[in-house]
Formats: structure tokens, sequence, C-alpha cells
């Protein structure tokens, strides 16, 4: 009887050491050991034995469906599954726990073929948790970015398996082409989580953090995270930022043979801006110091990027710097006949300190129209 080519390997897996010393009792106990852990596993219960069987295969509220659940010969069968279950737990597992029991192999083959019988219907099951199909639907590209479809999900979590797939989830966080989608359902199932499940997953990220050599890889997890990066420890706060800050271009070009573009650093760049903005970012005298380095520059690509990206923190900025002031630069580059400031001088600056400012605009270079009388007959 090769009982191994019959039953799952899984089961077979967790048997096998009694089995092949002949200890045929403890073969039968380990399978059943090995599916009532599936059973909490799928049900997210931590019950045993009997009462566990009767919370998670009952009639009522069901954790476990083994068909659709849907007609009464489907409920009488839900609830023979549980009786057989029961039965089991009482006439067969409580005989060996409680009582010296010695099987033969011929009992124990009988008993495991049973077990094995029960493997396959748990497996066919309705609403069967994997973490794996939970991963699927967190990244499938339809994912709805909605708290309400994110619960959809969330609900299918047995609890106990929550913290791990909030660990796979960020593992795989480089799957998602859409943050802000993913950052959803992490929000979501962060707050489902236990106090010591949050900090060891902080541990986990602030670990990444430490070692990771990717700009861009930082940034998914600054987009990714959101307001609990605060949160996390603050070494790896502080090497993040100096990575993120350190990434930042030092040289851009029009022409895509020469050298970097803008759009390489869209993700870099808004990662150390939402860092700012939501003041978490420690390092401001070095964000500061990089911003007016790229803006002192002479190149109109890097101006351009400068005042697109950062342009509305330019002026705050200036406080946790060294370089000369805001206005200074604005003047020798308007006096260099660098017209991309006007529309920043027009959007950020008020009217009378903007129209100051132009003046220093080579006189060929003066807009004939700025001093128009708006107050024209027609």
């Amino acid at each position: 009887m090769n009982i191994k080519e019959l039953i799952d390997e899984r089961l077979w897996k967790e048997i096998k050491r009694n089995y092949l010393n002949e200890q045929y009792s403890n073969a039968v106990l380990d399978g059943i050991q090995f599916i009532g852990d599936l059973i909490r596993e799928m049900s997210g219960e931590d019950g045993d034995g009997y009462n566990l069987i009767g919370q998670v295969f009952n009639t009522k509220n069901p954790k476990i469906k083994v068909n659709r659940f849907r007609t009464q010969t489907e409920k009488n069968v839900q609830d023979g599954i549980r009786l057989l279950l029961q039965g089991f737990y009482r006439a067969i597992r409580n005989e060996r726990v409680h009582e010296k029991k010695t099987d033969s192999e011929q009992e124990a083959y009988e008993l495991l073929l049973f077990l094995n019988h029960i493997l396959r219907i748990i497996d066919k099951s309705k609403g069967k948790f994997t973490i794996e199909n939970t991963l699927r639907r967190v990244f499938d590209e339809n994912f709805l970015p909605r708290e309400e479809y994110a619960e959809h999900i969330i609900k299918e979590i047995p609890p106990t398996k929550k913290y791990e797939v909030a660990v796979e989830v960020f593992r795989s966080r480089k799957k998602s082409n859409r943050m802000s989608d993913l950052s959803v359902f992490w929000n979501q199932l962060l707050s489902d989580l236990k106090q010591k499940e949050t900090g060891d997953l902080r541990n986990e990220i602030s670990n990444a953090l430490r070692y990771s050599e990717e700009a861009m890889d930082v940034t998914t997890i600054v987009f990714l995270v959101g307001n609990d990066w605060k949160n996390l420890d603050h070494d790896a706060r502080l090497r993040a930022e100096n990575l993120l800050i350190r990434s930042l271009p030092t040289f851009l070009s029009d022409d895509p043979m020469d050298g970097p573009q803008a759009f390489q650093y869209a993700g870099i760049s808004n990662a150390v801006k939402q860092l700012y903005v939501r003041d978490f970012m420690e390092l401001k005298e070095e964000f500061a110091e990089k911003i007016y380095t790229l803006f002192k520059k002479t190149s109109g690509v890097l101006t351009e990027y400068v005042i697109s990206v950062f342009g509305n923190l330019l002026k705050e900025l200036e406080k946790f710097t060294i370089s000369d002031s805001l206005d200074v630069l604005i003047r020798e580059k308007l006096k260099s006949g660098n017209r991309q400031l006007i529309t920043f001088l027009d959007q950020y600056y008020p009217a009378d300190k903007a129209s100051e400012l132009k003046l220093h605009l080579p006189v060929d270079d003066v807009d004939p129209f700025d001093d128009m009388d708006d107050d024209l007959p027609f």
C-alpha cells in the first residue's frame, strides 16, 4: 500500500516521518493537525477541534462554504460535512489524544484517505483564501481605487493573515504601475492590523529604506506609506531623504542623445516635494541648497524644471539656504535675457514686485504689450 501516491503531497509531507517510522497513530494525528491548521488559516478562527468545526462550517454564517450554499440540498451538504468532521474529531482524534491507541497500517491508511478527501473538499470550497489570490486582486490592472472596493478584498482575508498579506504587498510594491491606487488598499489594510503587527511592518519598511540603493524604490515607499512616513525609524528616514535629494538631476537637456530628461525625474521630484510639503522632511537645508544650486545654473531646461516642479516652494526654501536671495538670482537671470521667469513672477509674486523685477530685462527683451493700457475703446 503506497499511500504517498494516493494523497496530496502537502498531507504526505506532514505525516511522512511518523508513517515511515510505523508510528501510525501519530501519523493520523499529524494529518488531523494539518487539516485543523488549514481550516484556521482559511477561516481566521483561532479555535480547535469540535468547536472550531462548528464555527467554520455552520449553516447560519459559515466561514468556509463547501458549495454555492444556495439551495436546501447544498445547505444540507454543508451541514453534513460539519457533522462528519465533528464526528471525526470526537471519535478518532480524541481517542488517540486522551488514550493509548495503536493503529495498524491498514487503519492509518483508511483514516488518512478520509482526511485526504476532506482536504480536496476544502480546496474546492467557495471563497477560499490564499495570499496569492489576494495579491492578484490587489495588483489587478482594473483595481478600483476606492475604499469600499479595498474593503471587499480585506474582508476575505482571515484576521490572522492580514499582517502576512501586508508584508507581501510591501515586498511586491514594484509590481504596481499606480502607487496611488495601491496606497488606497494599503491604508485600509493597515487600519485593520494589531498594534504589534503595525510595529513589525514599520520595521520591515525601515529596513528596506536602510539598504535600498535605488531612488525610484524609495520613491515607491514614500507614495505607498503616505502619512505613516513619520512613524518609520529616524535613521532610515534620514538616509532615504538624502538619497532622494542627491538623486535630483544636476543636468538636463532637450536632446535625448545628450543627457537625461526631466520626465525621468518626475517620480523622485514629486516624492521629495511630498516629504517637504507634508512637513516630514528633516534635511530641509540640504534640499533647499540643492534646488537653489540647480536654479542658479544657466541651462534653460534646468530652469524650466525647477520652476515647473518646485516653483511654489522657491521663496519658502530661501530661509533654509546660504545661497543668494531668490530676488538676486532672478535679477541675474533676467539681466541675461531669460524670459522663462516672466510667467513664474506673474504667478508667485505680487504684481508690483513682479513689475519691478521685470525691469531688469534688457530693453530689447521687454514685451511692448506689458504696459499697454487695457482700457482701450474697443
